[in-house]
């Protein structure tokens, strides 16, 4: 079976590989890290199966199903995201739940194999539905954060930093600091059309609380906030202060 993997994290790749190898060790096996890559990859080699994250960078993986010309069965792979679990159960859309178990991951693979057996085509409709139901979510003006079994409902305007820990991410707020399992790529995709930025792969800042930017190595920014915490951007983020700058 020819398998396409789309994941910005490379630990999740190489965990989805394995596991792919493991079950059918003839398996052909793609990677993309992003959508526009994803685009090309599922038009150009025809993937039966495609294992997609939905918070990659460029066109989510949703939109990804959307522009693709070759229809392929589609799993999702998305952390804790309460808005895109409600959106996939909604319409039947099959997903997997981010950390996931070896069980849960083939048990995901068999139902999928079953389809790709069964010549069962993508139902881009269904995704459609799909998209316009996280859209609608992402309107709202705040975010939601489970921490130890309570949800707490956060504005996005006093949401000063996010950063990427080894259980997840901490938010810091106006109000207090919070752990979430949620990956960064979720929150960017949260907050898009906000005034936070992706300035490194393990760092959002909200544009509104940063203090000052020194230039420190080529292509890079050493960034303080207001409340004295300090970034590094990273040159692959690079675009997006340079657009900060010039709008300011």
């Amino acid at each position: 079976m020819k398998i396409l993997i789309v994941e910005d994290e490379i630990h999740a790749r190489e965990k989805i590989r394995s596991l792919c190898l493991k079950d059918d060790p003839s398996s052909w096996i793609e990677e993309a890290t992003d959508g526009a890559s994803a685009i090309s990859v599922i038009d150009q080699k025809q993937p039966d199966l495609v294992f997609m994250d939905i918070n990659i960078p460029g066109p989510s993986g949703v939109e990804v199903i959307q522009k693709i010309r070759h229809k392929p069965v589609v799993v999702f792979i998305t952390a804790y995201d309460e808005y895109a679990i409600e959106a996939f159960e909604l319409h039947a859309v099959d997903y997997i739940l981010k950390p996931f178990t070896h069980e849960r991951f083939y048990q995901a693979m068999e139902h999928a194999k079953a389809q790709v057996a069964s010549g069962k085509h993508l139902d881009t409709n269904k995704y459609e539905e799909v998209l316009r139901t996280l859209t609608k979510a992402k309107k709202t003006d705040r975010i939601t954060v489970k921490e130890k079994g309570t949800i707490f409902f956060i504005d996005k305007d006093e949401i000063q930093w996010i950063e990427a820990s080894d259980s997840g991410t901490v938010i810091k707020s106006n109000k207090d600091i919070f752990n979430s399992k949620r990956t960064l790529s979720s929150f960017e995709q949260l907050l898009s059309g906000s005034d936070h930025l992706r300035v490194h792969r393990s760092t959002i800042v909200n544009t509104s609380f940063i203090k000052q930017m020194e230039h420190w190595r080529k292509g890079e920014y050493l960034i303080t906030m207001k409340d004295g915490k300090h970034f590094s951007s990273s040159k692959a983020f690079r675009s997006n202060l340079e657009r900060l700058i010039k709008a300011n």
